[in-house]
């Protein structure tokens, strides 16, 4: 490339880039002043924000890309820039014909080629470009108030949503509400805050109340479920502690019939709780607590209407039919083959069956058993208005069979019935021994008898020594008892009384090496109660006048529970009854009485996992409470209540049970329990009576006010002349201040005494009157 082409060439670029920054400026401060208006009318019209409205500097870069095109279109050809060149050079064309033909020698005659200086006057362009830098800078610092077409056009309510947001976050979280309704809800505040317009704002904040509201109603709702759950979780949570309590005790306070009634209360509530409170059967999941192993046992009851299986079908589902629309379910009705059922209307027609044929014929209607919670009883009358339907639809006499009430009982095979009614009749604080003989045995066999139950608590004793002290505790044993029959031999060969003569041997086999349990537990009675306690064990029934005999000859034979040791296990009994057969008894002359029911080791670990998941609940309970109140959503005091409803107290609620049974039904019992110590609250017709009287929000001296008024004179002079005529419980009965019927200057004057219109002086005024008045 020639010199004359660089000339021609840095010519170009010069006058290019200064093209450029001339079409630059304009552009820019064109795009400048367009971009803060967009600015200023984008905050003002619509509020927008400030920060999304920067991307509008992005337009410079197509502005300095136009300014570089129109810049180069403006450029002049290479070929004009030569000419232009030749003349200011006064080159005489010889600049012009270089590119058109050889110059040779008239080359070295060129001139210098020297370009001419451009000048662009920009002064007034720069000033423009910073007044739209200004402009623009000044659309996004104004604050929004300053810019905004209406000054109301936003409501910044950001508080109070934030707060809104959190509180709907809270119950989310608690499980309150579900996923769904905390998105709704959302939603709601979203539109909320879009249409938060300051132009009406009572209308947002009445929304934002209205929200506001709603979440409020919701936490109140779950404030009260969770009080009542807590409450519930206090009563379930102190009888089962009280229950375990008491059966740990050597001398339970509760009876077994009493203690069963509270198993069957406390299998309800957990029933009901579980129904109620997903956090509860949660924790009860937690804990491995089985429902099963604390439900009660199952009772059962028998049918109490039986048909012939003969029958024909459709007269079968007439009689389900008729009993149907008498409101009597028709589970009460069974089927017995024709011999079955002449058997059950020959027991209830004469209730002579021997113990054999009654047997039979309960294993027969043992598939006719239901659960005794599953349908009530059918009372005398219903049972009567069954027979006269069963006759109207045609049925002959022999084809069914009722039973009364009192025979279905009869007639259950619930296991030991008959020695639950005898435990039943146990004074307070008295139990019954369980290890009874014939009184008629020689006292030979008695003594032996004695002596075969010492040794089972013997061997249990001396079974962790060893060998050596166990035989030489044998030995002694051995000795011991030769010891006794050789005295008893001699003192009967010497005709000794044979009631001192027991009264030694009962010393002296206290003596013995051993626990003495069974020793404790030994009686004499006749043989009839032997028998008749031997067939209640089998489950025998036994007629109302023989129980009533058995009791009467059982009473002697309660014993203060202080005076007995724990009662004996059903695996000691089977050890004492082995041990007397195989000292050769038989059974007519020994019956054993089972144990008292007690709860299990495995209940008994039970309760104790149900008190710790009641009171795990509890304090999730509190938990959720105190973030509510926290959140604003319900009143702290809630907190305070919560705490005083989960107070639970199982060793008072046993010992208030044990106090009361029998006086109330358990229902009863647990309802006056839970509300002693409690005011009453809501109308006269609730509450406790004794409740003592409270106020809620006393006065106290110094922040009390009262209006101070004067009474007219006449009311008291009325009041001397009046005449009591009666009294009466109504309200008084005031009459309306209709107000004056005219205008007139006695208007508010006080009645009586013909006062005219007067200014009240008030107590504190009086003195400065009277001494106003007695001035000289």
């Amino acid at each position: 490339m020639g010199m004359h082409e660089q000339v021609i060439r840095r010519f170009r670029g010069d006058l290019l880039r200064k093209l450029t920054t001339f079409y630059a400026l304009i552009l820019i401060s064109g795009w400048a002043f367009v971009w803060g208006t967009v600015v200023l009318i984008s905050r003002a019209a619509i509020g927008t924000e400030p920060l999304p409205l920067l991307w509008g500097a992005l337009g410079i870069v197509p502005a300095a890309m136009l300014a570089m095109e129109l810049a180069r279109r403006r450029l002049p050809e290479p070929a004009a820039v030569r000419a232009m060149l030749d003349r200011y050079s006064a080159a005489g064309g010889l600049l012009m014909a270089e590119t058109e033909a050889e110059v040779g020698e008239w080359g070295g005659r060129l001139p210098r080629i020297v370009a001419p200086q451009t000048r662009f006057r920009t002064q007034r362009l720069w000033g423009v470009l910073a007044a739209s830098a200004v402009f623009v800078a000044v659309g996004f610092a104004v604050p929004q108030r300053y810019v905004s077409i209406n000054s109301f056009a936003n409501l910044d309510v950001t508080e109070q949503t934030n707060q809104i947001e959190e509180q709907i976050e809270a119950l989310k979280e608690e499980k309150i509400i579900d996923a769904d309704r905390a998105e709704q809800l959302e939603e709601k505040l979203e539109q909320i805050t879009a249409d938060a317009k300051a132009e009406d704002p009572a209308k947002t904040l009445e929304a934002i109340d209205h929200m506001k509201d709603v979440l409020s109603q919701l936490a109140q709702e779950a404030a009260e479920n969770a009080l009542a759950q807590t409450e519930k979780l206090s009563e379930t949570q102190s009888l089962a502690e009280g229950i375990k309590e008491d059966q740990l005790k050597q001398d339970p306070s509760m009876s077994p019939s009493l203690n069963s009634e509270a198993m069957n209360h406390l299998s309800d509530l957990l029933n009901q709780m579980q129904k109620n409170s997903q956090m509860f059967k949660e924790a009860m999941a937690m804990n491995k607590i089985d429902p099963s192993q604390l439900a009660p046992k199952e009772q059962k009851q028998m049918k109490q209407l039986f048909l012939s299986d003969k029958l024909d079908p459709k007269l079968i589902e007439q009689v389900k039919d008729a009993m149907d629309k008498m409101g009597i379910n028709p589970k009460h009705a069974g089927l017995l083959k024709p011999e079955e059922l002449k058997e059950l209307q020959e027991a209830l027609k004469d209730n002579n069956l021997s113990a054999p044929e009654r047997d039979a014929l309960r294993k027969k209607l043992e598939a006719h058993e239901m659960a005794k919670n599953e349908l009530p009883e059918l009372s005398d009358q219903q049972l009567k208005d069954l027979e006269k339907k069963l006759q109207e639809l045609g049925l002959d006499p022999k084809d069914y069979a009722l039973i009364p009430k009192d025979m279905a009982e009869n007639l259950t095979s619930e296991k030991n019935k008959q020695l639950d009614k005898l435990a039943d009749s146990v004074k307070p604080g008295m139990r019954f021994k369980q290890i009874y003989l014939d009184e008629a045995l020689p006292l030979k066999r008695q003594v032996r008898a004695r002596l075969a139950v010492l040794k089972i608590d013997f061997d249990r004793l001396t079974k962790d020594m060893d060998a050596k002290e166990r035989l030489a505790a044998a030995a002694a044993w051995t000795l011991a008892e030769s010891k006794i029959m050789e005295e008893i031999d001699k003192q009967l060969a010497a005709g000794a009384d044979e009631a001192k003569l027991k009264a030694e041997i009962q010393k002296m086999a206290s003596e013995l090496p051993s626990e003495g349990l069974a020793n404790k537990h030994f009686a004499l009675i006749d043989a009839w109660s032997i028998d008749a306690l031997r067939r209640a064990t089998k489950d025998e029934f036994l007629e109302e006048w023989e129980m009533k005999q058995m009791e009467e000859r059982f009473a002697p034979h309660q014993v203060p529970d202080s005076e007995l040791p724990a009662d004996l296990t059903r695996e000691q009994l089977d050890d004492i009854e082995d041990a007397l057969l195989d000292a050769g008894f038989v059974e007519e002359e020994f019956a054993l009485m089972p144990p008292q029911d007690r709860l299990t080791d495995e209940q008994l670990k039970q309760m104790e996992q149900l008190a710790g998941a009641c009171k795990d609940c509890k304090e999730g309970l509190a938990a959720r409470l105190a973030k509510l109140s926290k959140m604003k959503l319900i009143d702290p005091k809630k907190l305070g209540d919560a705490q005083k409803a989960g107070e639970a107290n199982g060793e008072g609620l046993s010992k208030f049970l044990a106090e009361n049974a029998g006086s109330m039904s358990m229902q009863g019992m647990m309802r006056s329990w839970q509300e002693s110590g409690r005011p009453g609250k809501g109308g006269i017709t609730r509450g406790r009576g004794d409740a003592p009287l409270t106020w809620k929000d006393p006065t106290n001296e110094q922040g009390a006010g009262f209006k101070e008024e004067v009474l007219p004179a006449s009311a008291f002079n009325q009041a001397k002349d009046s005449q009591l005529i009666g009294v009466s419980s109504s309200a008084p009965k005031v009459a309306e201040d209709k107000g004056p019927d005219a205008a007139s200057a006695l208007n508010g004057a006080s009645a009586g005494g013909g006062s005219a219109n007067k200014q009240a002086v008030l107590p504190r005024h009086r003195q400065a009157v009277e001494r106003y008045f007695k001035r000289e």
